[in-house]
């Protein structure tokens, strides 16, 4: 997933104990530190008797401070502390974005059983726009013979994220009509701009279809008129197609589909007929460009925050064996 822009506030950063009573597990090494002092004070008593010299790097505080630091880690470890931040994430109000994935079964095509499918593509590049304009709202859609919503835009990227990753799925949901494996209709698209996919406030709307461009029979004259771009609206759709790809069922291609090679007049049609814009999938900076051209700046709001969290409880495990070693060794050598 492409890296972020920071946009917003960094809040304090704040540590939190899940199991703060665990942390009296380090009270088991009073019984050590005891036995580690008769232990020494015997040894000492002998050494006297016999006149020998006091061993080097072998002494009582040495001792002591080891197992005292083992057992305090420990103790740390076992009460689960938790660094967790928050960052303000700011948003603009007057801009909205709205990513319609076509969600039929010919979007599962790919090159060969396990290679990555159409929509896999798809995914990747919504991501990517995404990651270049996290402080504009998206939503995310979906289309087969009709236009169905996963989530409104969104200032929330954690929330698009999970939901391009976990909720945009062929045939999810399915289409009213069980038909062929072509079950994409672009005639549904006409009703976005009229039926409150996009917030009130938003006053620049960008929408971005990523489809193969195999489509039922509707009328692009129709459409055109419900999509044309003007100041507040603008249609980017994106074609995400290969001449060689097919649907596989079990390893095995599905000798029902063809790749339809009139997809790309389909869509650069759709393009001009709307007064937008329509590119393959390999053009994802020039769809970035005329993006940015069209949203331009706004002010931001903070639309909430962004919580992390991060335990250092292995962390504090690792720091235990230090210590330990110089036991070990004192033991050994």
């Amino acid at each position: 997933m492409p890296a972020r822009s920071a946009v917003g506030t960094e809040a304090p950063v704040h540590v939190t104990l899940l199991t703060p009573l665990a942390a009296l597990v380090a009270l088991a090494a009073v019984p050590a530190l005891i036995a580690a002092v008769r232990a020494d004070g015997r040894a000492r008593a002998v050494r006297q008797r016999l006149a020998l010299s006091e061993p080097v790097g072998r002494s009582l505080a040495t001792t002591l401070g080891a197992i005292g630091a083992v057992a305090t880690l420990v103790g740390v470890a076992a009460a689960q502390p938790v660094v967790e931040t928050s960052r303000s994430h700011d948003v603009r109000a007057d801009a909205e974005v709205l990513v319609v994935f076509d969600t039929s079964r010919s979007m599962s095509a790919s090159v060969g059983p396990g290679s990555s499918t159409r929509l896999d593509r798809a995914r990747t590049l919504a991501h990517a726009l995404h990651a270049q304009f996290d402080d504009v709202p998206m939503g995310i859609t979906s289309l087969t013979d009709r236009v169905l919503p996963y989530i409104f835009p969104s200032g929330n990227a954690k929330v698009v994220d999970a939901t391009l990753d976990e909720s945009v799925a062929i045939e999810n949901p399915p289409p009213l009509r069980e038909i062929a494996t072509q079950a994409t209709q672009f005639g549904a698209l006409a009703r976005i701009p009229t039926t409150n996919f996009f917030s009130p406030s938003a006053s620049k709307r960008l929408l971005v279809v990523l489809s193969d461009g195999e489509s039922t029979p509707f009328s692009i004259a129709g459409l055109a008129t419900a999509l044309r771009a003007s100041d507040q609206f603008f249609p980017i759709f994106i074609h995400v197609w290969r001449p060689n790809e097919r649907v596989f069922t079990n390893g095995a291609a599905e000798t029902g589909y063809e790749p339809d090679p009139r997809s790309g007049a389909t869509i650069a049609k759709l393009g001009a007929a709307t007064q937008g814009l329509s590119v393959d999938d390999v053009q994802l900076k020039r769809v970035v460009r005329t993006a940015k051209a069209f949203l331009g700046t706004g002010n931001r709001f903070a639309s909430g925050s962004e919580h992390t969290s991060r335990a250092l409880a292995q962390f504090s495990l690792l720091a235990a064996l230090v210590p330990l070693a110089v036991l070990f060794r004192r033991r050994v050598f």
